[in-house]
């Protein structure tokens, strides 16, 4: 176990009170990972105007420009509209009613199915009517009454507008032949079964005239095994025209059940053409919905190039709005409605739930009364500091209705939705900026440590070995500048412009902590009654401290400067001039503590971890020159080769204030600091210390009298 108590070295009394000053590491700060963004203005968040709901629909002011037109003209224009459009036309009035269910209208209504992709049934039995809302998809076949949002010239000719949106209203049913909402769907299709047990008086034959599906109301398919689900309302009309039938064969003296299975082989009939409509109309919805799906692609990769232009045109790169991988305009945005609605009321609920406050500020509470007003306040900083630091605020579902959907952009629309993506855009440009800054300080510092490493191997052999780490190479103040330049660099380049200076600054910081030290050995020399020489006794009594003003920036105190290494080393050659290491507790002269604290360590302040030893350690050093026959101003290295492969007998003082000794331990064990295992320990336990409290020193007589033995005669 090594000696590695703390106690600071006795310092002689200064003669002039000097200004307490904290040193650098407490009053400067690291730089940080990526600073904070700091918005600008967000006035936009109160102006806003814009509403996603509809904002292509305009205000109608209620004159009718289309009733004055001639027929043809009127003939012209609803040619070229989609079924859905169609319809909603003919809802219009009486006069474009009389107009599109004609004779004339039906070639109409057939171009306008074959223009959006439809193929005509085979199958009749439908008016244009329920044709236009069977393709359409979007209005049920029982509520006439719900007014759906009519379709516009633009609106999908499958009824799946903008991902299949209606689906999730509509239950459309090409086996069927039926468009639902579901409500509808759910109340009117079921299982054979359930119809029969609610309607008892139906016709055996019904269901074999009936049309049946594998689809149930909410979209799944019907399990293998189980009966198909049949429309209520056909199943009710069938039973019905079964018994109509059967009673004009009974009136006309015909057989009843000639007439019935008449209609049902027409009916079979009928089932199967419906069967392959069904099948075409399915094969034409997967179609035309790819194809839209291909269209809406291609209108959001317009709209997103017309936004990323417009972003460009503002000054901003494209990589700082649009993502690569996904394809999508600000996909990992933090948009957030609350900061946008200044609504925090769920955020205001959670923080009193999960926050112990009252109990931990009970005390404070009852000294600093805090009225309701002011509490409020106080959290809402803190909910928006811990939960909304990075937030954007804007509407409602913003991502969806403004940067991804499948519209143009429109210029009013740039205008009134651009300013969140302006600060996201903002955002992104700030840490890119920093993540260039950081990339090109590291190419700079891999530039640096090849000049680290050449430098070295000039400076250590001339300074006795002793170099600095890497941390301080880059501080220095030559070095310093050139890992903050903007422009790159080669060696040849820095070689030729800033060697000289740096090397000056290395042989400056190696010098300048070889005095500190020397400084800190002489005077717990003169305070242990050493002989000094006269000129270093004159430097301590005429400078209190080895730096200006206690500040190593400023440089060495007058006389402090003119101290060389001739002056210096026949003291730190001493053994008596040991230095523990503040880490580890190993004890070394200089140069060796600086090597090992670099090397060992990569301590940036050399002196601030060369501490002296504790005045029992320095006492029993001084015993064992006595012992031993050699003087105070007898070296380490000669002492080591005299003794260096002696035993000795340690005396420590323990915790309780006695001492032991451990006997016969060699002069490196002596020297020894803490083990690997003591310094993970010392950090768990930073109020446990390990180290050696040694108070003497004396050459071990058992194992000298067994060396004595043991030699040759």
């Amino acid at each position: 176990m090594a000696e590695t108590v703390d106690t600071a070295p006795e310092q002689p009394a200064p003669r002039a009170a000097l200004v307490y000053k904290l040193a650098p590491v407490f009053t400067t700060k690291e730089k940080p990972v990526c600073p904070p963004f700091e918005p600008g203005d967000r006035s936009w968040v109160e102006d806003w105007y814009w509403d996603f709901d509809d904002p292509d629909e305009e205000e109608n002011d209620g004159v009718d420009r289309l009733s004055a037109l001639p027929t043809e003209i009127l003939m012209m224009i609803i040619s070229h509209l989609t079924p859905g459009s169609l319809l909603a036309f003919s809802r219009t009035s009486r006069l474009f009613r009389s107009l599109t269910f004609t004779k004339r209208a039906e070639p109409i209504w057939r171009g306008a199915r074959r223009r959006s992709g439809w193929r005509d049934l085979e199958a009749g039995g439908m008016n244009e009517i329920q044709h236009a809302k069977l393709v359409e998809g979007r209005i049920c076949f029982v509520r006439t009454f719900d007014k759906p949002k009519l379709p516009t010239l633009t609106s999908s000719p499958i009824g799946l507008r903008r991902g299949g949106r209606s689906w999730q209203q509509y239950r459309r049913d090409f086996s069927l032949r039926t468009v639902l909402c579901q409500s509808c769907a759910t109340r009117l299709i079921k299982e054979g079964d359930a119809i029969s047990t609610e309607f008892w008086h139906l016709h055996p034959h019904t269901f074999s005239c009936c049309l049946s599906t594998r689809k149930k109301p909410g979209g799944d398919d019907v399990p293998d095994g189980q009966d198909s689900l049949f429309y209520t309302p056909e199943v009710l009309d069938q039973a019905a025209v079964l018994y109509k039938n059967e009673a004009s064969a009974l009136a006309r003296n015909e057989a009843l059940e000639s007439a019935s299975l008449t209609h049902v082989t027409r009916r079979s009939n009928f089932k199967g053409q419906v069967r392959r409509d069904a099948a075409k109309m399915t094969a034409d919805e997967s179609a035309l919905g790819a194809a839209q799906e291909v269209e809406a692609d291609w209108r959001r990769r317009m709209r997103a190039d017309m936004i990323i232009e417009r972003m460009t045109a503002l000054g901003w790169e494209e990589e700082e709005i649009y993502c690569e991988g996904c394809g999508y305009l600000a996909c990992d945005a933090p948009w957030c409605y609350q900061c946008f609605d200044d609504d925090f009321d769920d955020d205001f609920d959670n923080w009193e739930l999960s926050s112990n406050e009252e109990d931990s500020l009970s005390e404070l509470a009852e000294l600093l009364p805090e009225d309701e007003d002011a509490r409020d306040a106080r959290i809402l900083l803190e909910i928006k500091a811990e939960r909304h630091g990075d937030c954007i605020p804007a509407p409602h579902d913003y991502a969806d209705s403004f940067l991804n959907i499948d519209r143009l952009l429109k210029d009013d629309e740039w205008d009134a939705c651009k300013d969140p993506l302006i600060e996201f855009a903002a955002r992104n440009k700030h840490k890119r900026l920093w993540r260039e800054e950081q990339e090109d300080q590291r190419y700079r510092r891999e530039v640096l440590t090849l000049l680290f490493s050449r430098l070295k191997a000039v400076v250590a052999p001339a300074r006795q070995g002793v170099f600095v780490s890497l941390a301080t190479f880059l501080r220095l103040p030559s070095v310093k500048p050139l890992w903050q330049d903007q422009e790159a660099f080669d060696e040849q380049e820095l070689s030729n412009k800033a060697e000289p200076a740096i090397l000056r600054d290395l042989f400056d910081r190696v010098h300048r902590d070889k005095v500190r030290i020397f400084d800190r050995i002489v005077r717990a020399h003169f305070d242990d009654s050493i002989a000094l020489p006269s000129f270093v006794k004159t430097v301590l009594e005429c400078e209190p401290i080895a730096c200006i003003d206690g500040e190593p920036s400023k440089g060495l105190a007058p006389l402090h400067a003119v101290l060389t290494d001739s002056d210096m080393d026949p003291i730190l050659t001493r053994l008596t001039s040991l230095f523990r290491c503040g880490l580890c507790s190993v004890k070394h002269t200089y140069p060796a503590i600086a090597i090992h604290l670099v090397e060992g360590h990569d301590i940036t302040n050399v002196p601030a971890y060369a501490n002296v030893p504790s005045e029992a350690f320095r006492q029993a050093t001084e015993g064992l020159l006595a012992d031993c026959g050699l003087s105070e101003d007898d070296s380490f290295a000669f002492f080591e080769k005299m003794y260096g492969d002696a035993r000795f007998d340690v005396t420590m003082r323990t915790s309780s204030g006695e001492t032991e000794t451990s006997v016969g331990e060699t002069w490196a064990h002596v020297l020894s600091g803490k083990s690997p295992d003591e310094l993970e320990a010392g950090r768990r336990k930073l109020f446990s210390s390990t180290d050696r409290d040694i108070v003497k020193i004396r050459l071990s007589v058992v194992h000298s009298e067994q060396a004595a033995d043991s030699s040759p005669a």
